[in-house]
């Protein structure tokens, strides 16, 4: 009986050898799979990480490229004022110009406002400093644009034909009031049909086309040549018409010098008023034919997706700028821009903003080829980040009402509006882009 007994204590103590090496065996496999695990989840949590940064540049790189803020603005002129002399018991007062309002007008705020243009919208100051010259701007309405195509000239034809006639006419009226009070006949005479500045302008340069014009203006016969020798032959030397004919003659030589002492003594002041209109009103034009051309670089990120600053954060391996980097294909594969619509009551949800996808790949460096049964996990990881930046901008309507004449004084006022709403959320749980 007892050799029985000590051969069945050894089965069993060999059976437990067995089963510990079995049970030693899965342990060593497992510990072997979680550590090829972390080493996998350490190198795809890495690569998100630089992915996702690589991402945030693209979209703020991308959201930086076009964008500009469109403003409109009307502009406010206080024409300052003229003085009107008295006699010896009033000693005179100053007449107001008025107040104009011009506008509104619509465009680049680096533009219109940073660089001054909105000047050019303002009216002549009146030819005495009787009273104050000042000219503001208020602020209307501000949009947040990437795309300038949808913008060609900050005033129509229409604003800009009606402010160079409107300048025309405080043109005409200035001149008036920069002479003599007993001299204004001949300037009224003259401006009768309305020259423009330019035609202003060469009647100031040719003293006899001055003259010329005013006597066509008050109906008398140019160089005051009336022919009077064939009334004379026609009619006789006594004759009512003769008489007549002389005596226009006499009256339209003295309106001729008249004239060309009114030439002779203001030619030089008034040419100097119309020369400064005329450049104002050139320098207008020639600002409003500034279109605003967008460098359609964002355009080009968009179809070819390729950005500066992706690639130099890109967790390519071998990228110095990323250190340990796992990733052999890192890549934007899809990006989209959210803009203004012109022609959409209701803007986006997500305007305004840029959207950048992002995807890498990683080899698995558990994965064997040619023994599945040896590999840990798929051939490549494949990684996807979202980033939007957004490009805020102050409310206009908290600026309504006030008067500024320096881009200073506004910067910085008001809350912030049109923060988008989050696209990266919806490309997360429906897999696209809205």
């Amino acid at each position: 009986m007892q050799p029985q007994h000590i051969h069945s204590k050894i089965k069993k103590t060999l059976s437990q050898e067995g089963n510990i090496l079995i049970l030693s065996l899965y342990i060593i496999i497992l510990v072997l799979v979680l550590s090829f695990g972390m080493i996998e989840i350490g190198k795809v949590m890495v690569t998100k990480e630089k992915l996702q940064t690589a991402a945030d540049a693209a979209s703020l790189e991308a959201g930086s490229m076009e964008a500009y803020r469109e403003v409109k603005i009307v502009v406010h002129t206080k024409r300052a004022g003229k003085w009107i002399p008295g006699d010896e018991d009033d000693p005179g007062y100053c007449l107001s110009c008025g107040t104009v309002t011009r506008g509104p007008f619509t465009g680049s705020e680096k533009k219109l406002l940073e660089q001054g243009q909105w000047k050019t919208r303002c009216a002549r100051k009146c030819p005495s400093n009787c009273a104050e010259y000042r000219c503001w701007y208020e602020i209307k309405d501000r949009k947040m644009m990437y795309n300038g195509n949808n913008m060609s000239t900050e005033m129509s034809e229409t604003q800009i034909n009606t402010a160079l006639t409107e300048n025309a006419e405080y043109l005409r009226q200035d001149l008036i009031w920069a002479v003599d009070e007993k001299d204004e006949k001949i300037l009224n005479a003259i401006f009768k049909n309305k020259p423009t500045p330019k035609d202003i302008k060469k009647l100031l340069e040719n003293r006899t086309q001055f003259i010329n014009d005013y006597l066509a203006k008050i109906d008398m016969k140019q160089n005051c040549n009336y022919n009077c020798s064939k009334t004379r032959i026609k009619y006789g030397d006594s004759s009512d018409e003769y008489k007549k004919c002389k005596a226009d003659i006499d009256k339209c030589k003295g309106q001729q010098e008249k004239a060309r002492a009114f030439y002779d003594m203001y030619q030089d002041k008034l040419l100097k008023i119309v020369n400064e209109q005329i450049e104002l009103d050139q320098q207008l034009v020639d600002w409003n034919n500034q279109l605003i051309e967008p460098s359609n670089t964002l355009k080009k990120f968009l179809a070819s997706r390729n950005s500066e600053f992706f690639n130099l954060n890109r967790p390519l391996e071998g990228n110095v700028n990323q250190g340990n980097s796992y990733a052999n294909w890192a890549e934007i594969t899809s990006a989209k821009a959210y803009d203004y619509d012109r022609n959409a009551t209701v803007q986006s949800p997500y305007y305004p903003s840029v959207v950048v996808v992002a995807t890498a790949k990683i080899s698995n460096w558990f994965y064997n080829e040619s023994n599945k049964l040896l590999s840990v996990g798929p051939k490549e990881w494949v990684i996807k980040v979202c980033s939007q930046s957004s490009t805020s901008y102050r409310d206009a309507s908290e600026l309504a009402g006030q008067e500024y004449d320096n881009p200073s004084q506004h910067k910085g006022i008001g809350s912030w509006l049109r923060v988008p709403k989050d696209a990266c959320k919806y490309w997360e749980e429906n897999g696209v882009l809205p």
